[in-house]
């Protein structure tokens, strides 16, 4: 159970029958864990964000008696922008988490979970200073140049490490099986939000890009052929100039950027497969119009029906020009 410790008086966090609190900025919260006679942990949130699909930020988790110094970790709470809940994706994650920390080790890092919370729809992790590739494209051009083929390798290693999945005594035995069209047999383990959005680049302590990978935000785990983690990872490397700044958005996809994911990718990559997940991505992204407010949401929905159907177009141009004949 986790409580919001206010200034005035205790109030106790809303059960998973009723509408949860959400996660604000420099609060504290009360997470008492579910193991019979464990110690009550503090929550002390930094600042909290709200993204389209959850809020997000960071916190000092500690113990509730004596320890006043605690660590910083990352909190994540399952709302979206539109004040909907998403209890299915917090459990979800949590569990896509587990087997991604067992089924990932060695080849990349996955932060830790650390405490899970019902009532509030939150999950805590592990916190790791990272930089994403379509921050680093944006921020250091020069610096993702060097680190993409660190990037490539890693979706190689990956996705060598998922393509026999299936036979891990530790993954859990309901874990669905999803037939496809396309590709090899459904023994692969995937996860929904397997992207490189959701792949960053460990950064040292002084700030700088290091080598190491962290993957993170798994959604769901399923199995399902490799080709589909493939075409996730292909897909999303096409898609990483897809919003801000309007004029990087309007450029469309980096065509070499693709070019040479195809050729370290290209012993998973399946033309159906490839179609599979941008017909996923066009119907999620032209629907993308989350805003603050409704000149906000009519600006979005504006450019992205304009300057997102032109990106997407050229994308799915390029997919049929590379792989018809695949």
């Amino acid at each position: 159970m986790l409580r919001q410790v206010s200034t005035s008086a205790p109030t106790r966090a809303s059960n998973s029958s009723c509408k949860p609190n959400l996660l604000r900025s420099g609060s504290e919260y009360f997470l008492t864990p579910p193991s019979p006679g464990s110690q009550p942990i503090r929550l002390k949130t930094g600042r909290v964000e709200q993204r389209n699909w959850s809020r997000v930020g960071s916190a000092v988790m500690s113990n509730a008696v004596g320890d006043r110094k605690g660590k910083r970790v990352f909190v994540k709470q399952y709302v979206d922008s539109l004040g909907s809940w998403h209890d299915a994706i917090w459990s979800n994650e949590w569990a896509a988490a587990e087997i991604a920390t067992q089924l990932l080790y060695g080849i990349v890092h996955v932060p830790e979970n650390l405490c899970s919370d019902q009532s509030m729809r939150v999950n805590v992790f592990e916190y790791l200073d990272v930089i994403t590739p379509d921050k680093l494209l944006r921020r250091d051009s020069e610096c993702f140049e060097r680190m993409f083929p660190t990037l490539l390798l890693g979706a190689q290693r990956l996705l060598g490490r998922l393509q026999d999945g299936s036979a891990k005594s530790f993954l859990p035995r309901e874990l669905a099986a999803k037939r496809r069209d396309f590709g090899g047999p459904s023994v692969a383990v995937n996860f929904k939000g397997l992207e490189v959005r959701n792949v960053g680049f460990r950064l040292d302590d002084k700030g700088e890009v290091g080598p190491a990978l962290v993957v993170f935000d798994f959604g769901s785990a399923y199995l399902a052929p490799i080709e589909e983690a493939a075409a996730k990872l292909y897909i999303s490397v096409g898609l990483l100039n897809w919003g801000k700044p309007l004029q990087r958005f309007a450029k469309g996809p980096d065509l070499s950027l693709l070019a040479r994911c195809r050729e370290s990718l290209d012993d998973y990559l399946d033309s159906d497969a490839l179609q599979a997940e941008l017909h996923l991505q066009k119907s999620f992204r032209m629907a993308e119009v989350h805003g603050r407010n409704r000149v906000e949401r009519t600006m979005k929905r504006f450019v992205i029906h304009h300057l997102g159907a032109d990106y997407l177009q050229k994308l799915e141009g390029w997919c049929l020009a590379e792989f018809s004949s695949r």
